[in-house]
């Protein structure tokens, strides 16, 4: 069966303009992407680019750490078989030891930029695991999860910011309700963490070690 040849134009940032590509798919896919662009108004154009763009941005670094798609009912469950003091133990190793080893793999440097640019990509933005925003006011960042997973979700989550920022030899203050955390990191070395700075040099050590 041919396949039909659709034209679409690669969207890059404005000052770079756009690069047109000619490309051959299943007629499938064709058929589905027409059908979706009527359905959301939406051009045939954006939903390639959106496709291209989340393949190249999450899917093909995502495969390195073997990133999977859960329904967040099935994660909520899981958490419900742990206690309180697991999930907040489970929660300290991931920011400690699996989300520093993400943001550097990423971005190639373990900082507090890099590190909330990791949390959108894991997030809202990509892996859709939580809804994440943050906000500076010039002095103190302000995180915002929501997961809609329950407390031992929350514990988790919160126990891995702080562990994650503690990495940085940062201070994380989290408040928990049933369905998110709010976190105020104060990027300012030294300002009450219980971590050195020495933390992070180790840490960057370790990995180009690997």
């Amino acid at each position: 069966m041919s396949r039909p040849i659709l034209e679409f134009k690669l969207a890059t940032k404005r000052l770079m303009g756009t690069v047109t590509r000619t490309v051959r798919i299943d007629r499938i896919v064709d058929s589905r992407i027409v059908a979706l662009a009527d359905k959301e108004r939406l051009s045939t154009n954006f939903l390639v680019n959106k496709a291209l763009r989340r393949y190249v941005e999450w899917e093909a670094e995502a495969e390195h750490f073997g990133f999977v798609s859960v329904p967040n009912s099935i994660v909520g469950k899981t958490f419900d078989y742990l206690t309180e003091e697991q999930a907040r133990d489970f929660g300290g190793w991931a920011g400690k030891n699996k989300i520093p080893e993400i943001v550097s793999f990423w971005f190639k440097k373990l900082d507090i930029e890099n590190s909330l640019k990791t949390l959108d990509l894991m997030g809202t933005q990509y892996g859709r695991a939580f809804r994440f925003e943050y906000s500076f006011d010039g002095r103190i960042y302000t995180l915002i999860l929501k997961h809609d997973m329950g407390p031992k979700a929350s514990a988790f989550y919160s126990e891995l910011v702080k562990s994650l920022f503690d990495m940085q030899g940062l201070r994380a203050e989290t408040m928990e309700t049933e369905d998110q955390i709010v976190s105020k990191v104060y990027p300012v070395q030294g300002h009450g963490s219980s971590v050195s700075s020495s933390s992070l040099e180790q840490y960057e050590t370790l990995v180009k070690a690997r």
